[in-house]
């Protein structure tokens, strides 16, 4: 399933300009959270782990990805075409630390993909998408799927020791 929304356009027509905050960059998987401008609202966190062959063949840009700016406008602004490859969207009940992160509970929109960039489609980076409960994804009625149930608490387990200020 190919994808040419961006999630940050689907986020800024819902809830306004946003802002991306990188919570870590230490080590793979790079963990982000997209924020409202308006209130501070958490709207999404995700997990990106980027492939080497994407990194070297766009340098400029995973510069600018490296430095805080959202990927797809970055790969917009930059005249490089890609693609957001979903493997899998679906509804799930997110565990306590999402919810106190997004200041609510509720099914919440996951969407596991893959960027591919370039003429050639070079893999650029693999993303687990959690977007709040209050993110209405467009035609998309949620349902379960469980089988990410591990990555989603991993970044459970990394958002436990911080705070969402």
């Amino acid at each position: 399933m190919h994808e040419r929304r961006l999630s940050s356009d689907i986020l800024e027509r819902q809830f306004g300009k946003t802002y991306l905050k990188v919570l870590s960059d230490d080590n793979e998987p790079r963990i982000i959270c997209t924020r409202a401008l308006d209130g501070d609202r958490v709207l999404e966190i995700s997990s990106v782990t980027f492939t080497p062959a994407g990194a070297e063949k766009f340098p400029d840009a995973h510069r600018a990805v490296l430095a805080g700016e959202s990927m797809g406008k970055v790969f917009r602004e930059h005249g490089i075409p890609f693609r957001r490859n979903i493997q899998a969207l679906y509804g799930y009940t997110l565990p306590a630390n999402f919810e106190r992160w997004f200041g609510e509970s509720g099914q919440a929109t996951i969407i596991d993909l893959t960027v591919v960039a370039g003429p050639d489609d070079t893999p650029y980076a693999r993303i687990l998408e959690t977007f709040s409960p209050a993110v209405h994804w467009p035609n998309f009625t949620p349902g379960s799927m469980p089988e990410h149930t591990e990555r989603i608490e991993q970044l459970d387990r990394f958002l436990s020791g911080r705070s969402p200020e």
